[in-house]
């Protein structure tokens, strides 16, 4: 058996030597992911990597920081009552055997909209599914923070996806996909840390209790995801102004497709796993 004495001194030396060498490349690597769009991206496909912070782990580690401070506000509010099923501002009456009706909780709307029942006699499947539904509003507390819990987990996935789409968009340009998957880590990563920097502003109480200070902080976050991806697709794929608008504004469209798709299919895993 061979035995290796290595003094504790150097190991608390190797071990803070590469805290804080991680430490201040995080710093710089930041301040450049933040106030200069797509120059990561660009270093890490010319193999200029060593000085900054992998791709995938800057993406986890403003993510999770950024969903450990967010407002969990719970967005997915239900109310229950004996004769009806309230989601929101719409009312889902009990079935009669043959039509669900389903009411607006809107002044100007005071006809209900009869939905047929297709059919009658209930599924296994449906069965299961109703009582997953009923589940989640009688514990919609409990649901509301397991899909919050998902969210982080349903942006990663879209991270490949959103990469795809980029290849498809720069087919011309003969990149590898890898090199769209690292654009799609810097990008997102900048939403992260943009939002993560608006948190404690909009924790001011005269922001927090102003409806005109949220609608123009949200403006400015929308402004400014839009000058970054312009910017950073100029940047990593050098095309003119005129094809960079026009390819920024189809991924975009794809991104808030793909992200209503993302809710809906983590809202209904999150019911069936609940």
């Amino acid at each position: 058996v061979t035995h290796i004495d290595i003094p504790f001194s150097h190991i608390l030396k190797e071990f803070f030597g590469d805290y804080f060498y991680f430490d201040s490349r995080l710093v710089s690597s930041l301040k450049l992911l933040i106030f200069k769009p797509g120059f990561l991206t660009k270093e890490f496909i010319e193999g200029k990597r060593v000085r900054h912070i992998p791709p995938l782990r800057m993406y986890f580690f403003i993510s999770v920081l950024y969903f450990l401070f967010a407002p969990t506000d719970n967005q997915l509010q239900f109310r229950t009552t004996d004769d009806e099923k309230n989601l929101g501002n719409i009312s889902v009456n009990k079935s009669d055997g043959q039509n669900f009706k389903i009411y607006v909780n809107d002044d100007s709307l005071n006809d209900s909209i009869n939905i047929p029942v297709l059919q009658k006699e209930k599924s296994s499947l449906r069965t299961f599914l109703e009582e997953k539904a009923v589940k989640a509003m009688q514990h919609q507390l409990e649901f509301g923070e397991q899909f919050s819990h998902n969210i982080p987990k349903m942006m990663f996935f879209l991270l490949p996806i959103f990469a795809l789409f980029l290849k498809i968009v720069y087919a011309s340009k003969k990149k590898f996909y890898f090199e769209h998957l690292i654009y799609s880590l810097h990008v997102h990563s900048f939403v992260f840390a943009l939002l993560l920097i608006f948190i404690p502003i909009k924790a001011i109480p005269f922001v927090s209790n102003s409806e005109s200070f949220d609608s123009l902080i949200n403006f400015t976050i929308f402004l400014s995801v839009l000058a970054y991806l312009f910017f950073s697709l100029k940047t990593v794929y050098i095309q003119t102004t005129g094809k960079t608008i026009a390819k920024m504004s189809l991924l975009l469209l794809s991104e808030v497709f793909l992200l209503g798709i993302a809710f809906m299919i983590t809202i209904l895993v999150t019911a069936l796993l609940f």
